[in-house]
């Protein structure tokens, strides 16, 4: 799903890579039914049964279901945070994996009753490579912050360079969800309805864990 926002670097529309959709899936019991906060290609990784674009409005749609994936955006991190929140109090989301783009959000959610940490918690030892569905184009020509790529498009350089690219990703052009290789952000995972064992379990190696007041403890589901 698409916003202007903070956080979000050049543009909002970072996909779950597929190694973190494997282990979210295990964590929900390898099943995800929702990803309210998606868009075809990255439906293609993630694989959700259903799920809501930034067409859809996702705020006006109903998020009822036993097991959630969701990558939020940016912007949209603190209305997100509340709605799946007083959903999964209420019953009506089951299981959630929340995917969160940069440890700074858990500062922007500080002050919002229930917090992230009240849940199941994982602080990432690296971070992730979010996929991106902007192609890398050859540069064909460099005028000032202007660059024209072998696709036609001509975009503009978000960075000064100390020398002219050889490629360039163009934000006008989308193909299959890839690596973008320079992820910018410490990430977390929030785990919600999902026993401490399982949540665990896997995610295995990949970081520090914290449990919360409202962590689900007792035995793996």
């Amino acid at each position: 799903m698409s916003t202007t926002s903070r956080l979000t670097k050049a543009t909002p529309r970072w996909g779950s890579p597929p190694e973190w959709v494997a282990m979210a899936r295990q964590a929900l019991g390898g099943r995800i039914e929702l990803d309210p906060m998606s868009e075809p290609l990255f439906n293609e990784v993630v694989g959700a049964e259903r799920f809501y674009t930034e067409q859809d409005d996702c705020f006006k749609q109903l998020w009822n279901c036993e097991t959630m994936l969701i990558n939020p955006a940016g912007g949209l991190v603190v209305d997100a945070w509340q709605l799946l929140a007083r959903h999964y109090t209420q019953g009506v989301v089951g299981k959630a994996i929340w995917i969160g783009f940069a440890l700074e959000q858990l500062a922007i959610l500080a002050d919002h009753d229930p917090h992230p940490m009240d849940y199941s918690l994982l602080v990432c030892r690296q971070r992730m490579d979010f996929l991106t569905i902007h192609p890398r184009r050859a540069v064909l020509s460099v005028s000032g912050s202007r660059v024209g790529l072998e696709c036609g498009h001509v975009v503009r350089l978000q960075a000064r360079k100390a020398a002219a690219p050889k490629s360039y990703r163009c934000a006008l052009c989308e193909a299959t969800p890839e690596p973008n290789g320079a992820p910018a952000h410490a990430n977390y995972v929030v785990g919600l309805g999902i026993a401490v064992e399982d949540f665990e379990r896997a995610f295995a190696g990949r970081g520090r864990f914290q449990h919360g007041r409202l962590a689900l403890r007792g035995a793996a589901c």
